[in-house]
């Protein structure tokens, strides 16, 4: 233990039950520690979890039901995730209070958990949770797939342009299409803000609008062939998923949109005050005292200018019996 080095686990000395090992999300998968039989482990439920990452680490205990046993902590903000999504399926949860609105002031009532009065239900709650997390993960790698698949056509083009033409870039024969070649691989961050609530668009809209912004390398009718058939894929998706797409317009949609925005003012406005007060406590610490140092006296009679004449350069540096000729110059090797 102070030498704090790692060797193997065979090596350790240390027995089954006093074993304490932990697993992060990356690498739950494929590792099997031995545990003891009647370990109990502790399982995490993070918001960003699908259900293959929560049956990856709860079978790390390969004798659940046989003596082993395994708790799941959820904090209360992911249980009112969770919470929020039984309620979208119309299906009451096991820990939320079925009245969140205050019957006397009328106001909302500040979520907090509450033991749940059925551990089964709630882990079949959070189950369902994670299998709809799962979806939704798979729905946005979809959506970045059609998006890079798009986005491939006229970028094809342009490599192969600047492939050609990469010596005309920076000179004037390259000003227009070898610049604009060289724009498509940009993606410039925008971070203005909107006065007003912004407007949810639909993933195919934005597919759309992209399309449009490069038009000018679609011309080709087969590179628009596969443009309007990656499209057709998105459409035919958002058409499949019609409750998501009623729920994009709603008034709660842009309510979530408008907190959101109002969310991250407040973070700028904290940003901004922590800087100051770093400002003031840098402002207020003090300065340190320049050091006065004492002049003393020093011997500088070694610091005369010797001349010597510029024609000893061309001249050999020893004489006849290898001593040096010239006081000025002398080997390397004797240098101190």
């Amino acid at each position: 233990r102070a030498s704090q080095k790692a060797i193997p686990l065979s090596q350790s000395g240390v027995p089954k039950h006093r074993r304490f090992s932990f697993y992060d999300q990356v690498h739950t998968t494929g590792m099997d520690i031995k545990q003891a039989l009647n370990a109990t482990a502790v399982i995490t439920i993070g918001k960003d979890m699908t259900f293959r990452d929560y049956a990856q680490g709860a079978f790390r205990m390969r004798g659940i039901g046989q003596g082993q046993r395994l708790h799941a902590f959820v904090i209360p903000e992911v249980e009112k995730l969770v919470c929020d999504q039984l309620i979208r399926a119309k299906i009451q949860c096991a820990a939320r209070p079925p009245d969140p609105v205050d019957a006397k002031s009328g106001k909302p009532v500040e979520f907090k958990a509450i033991p749940a009065k059925n551990p089964r239900q709630l882990l079949v709650h959070v189950s369902a949770w994670l299998v709809v997390n799962s979806m939704r993960i798979e729905k946005i790698m979809f959506n970045m797939l059609c998006e890079q698949n798009i986005r491939n056509v006229w970028r094809k083009l342009c490599f192969k342009l600047l492939i050609s033409d990469h010596k005309k870039v920076g000179t004037s024969e390259g000003k227009g299409h070898v610049e604009d070649a060289v724009d498509v691989f940009r993606e410039r961050l925008d971070h203005s803000v909107e006065a007003s609530v912004p407007i949810v668009k639909r993933f195919h809209t934005k597919l759309v609008e992209l399309a449009d912004l490069r038009e000018q390398w679609l011309k080709d009718a087969d590179r628009k062939a596969t443009v309007e058939r990656v499209l057709s894929y998105v459409a035919s998706a958002e058409k499949k998923s019609k409750g998501a797409d009623k729920s994009l317009d709603t008034p709660a949609a842009q309510k979530r949109a408008f907190d959101a925005e109002q969310q991250q003012e407040q973070e700028q406005e904290q940003e901004q005050e922590q800087e100051q007060e770093q400002e003031k406590e840098q402002e207020q610490m003090p300065v340190p005292e320049e050091q006065i140092f004492v002049k003393k006296k020093y011997n500088i009679k070694r610091q005369e200018i010797h001349s010597w004449p510029l024609h000893l350069l061309a001249e050999d540096i020893k004489d006849e019996k290898g001593r040096p000729s010239h006081p000025e110059f002398y080997p390397l090797s004797t240098f101190k």
